[in-house]
């Protein structure tokens, strides 16, 4: 009682820590200066959790890929952007060091995008220059994206960045499907045949459209 006060008020005049003076999440008796300060041991959850899933997905992503190679004609390099889905996944299950965050969700689901875009150009289903338009006419969007990560980075709201990955990732995924398309009218066996090119016509160059281009 009133000798455990009077050595602490001792301690804290000298500058010494009374024990159990110092909170921490590790110590939440802190201010009872009869407990002595509980020893901080690292909470391993995070890093068994994320371990078991990296190598969960990591196996399930590897045998769908295998599969499908040995099912298919298609070369197994064209499928490299497999490995950005995967670890865009892993990011959006998976706590980072300092636990779970809507950023770190936003970036997996934003890498996770990217790979599937890349995925379907490397499978053909467009061409290059489906990119090209995209940042011809999609480029405001970006002035959007970086506003809403300064905001995010300046008042420490991860919200603003999930915003801003979210944003990306539609807006990419909208532009595959706006500008990876094509209505090209051909002739085909003397008729005129209008059909919708995933690869941007590269595939209906052997053929000659209606208007002569």
């Amino acid at each position: 009682g009133a000798g455990a006060a009077g050595a602490y008020a001792a301690g804290a005049s000298a500058g010494a820590a009374a024990p159990g003076s110092a909170y921490t999440a590790c110590n939440p008796q802190a201010f009872d200066v009869n407990i002595p300060p509980i020893p901080c041991i690292p909470d391993l959850g995070h890093r068994k959790l994320r371990t078991s899933v990296t190598l969960g997905i990591l196996l399930v992503g590897t045998g769908f890929l295998a599969l499908f190679a040995t099912l298919s004609e298609i070369a197994i390099w064209k499928f490299w952007p497999a490995v950005l889905i995967m670890l865009g996944v892993i990011m959006l299950f998976t706590p980072g060091r300092r636990g779970w965050s809507l950023a770190r969700a936003g970036s997996g689901i934003l890498l996770a995008t990217v790979g599937i875009v890349l995925l379907l150009w490397t499978l053909e289903f467009f061409a290059f220059g489906t990119f090209t338009r995209m940042a011809s006419y999609l480029w405001p969007v970006l002035l959007v994206v970086i506003g809403l990560s300064i905001i995010g980075n300046a008042t420490h709201k991860s919200i603003f960045k999930l915003f801003s990955s979210l944003l990306l990732s539609a807006t990419l995924l909208f532009g595959i499907w706006a500008f990876g398309r094509m209505d090209v009218t051909i002739e085909l066996g003397g008729q005129a045949v209008q059909v919708t090119s995933p690869t941007d016509g590269d595939l209906l160059s052997p053929y000659t459209s209606t208007d002569g281009k």
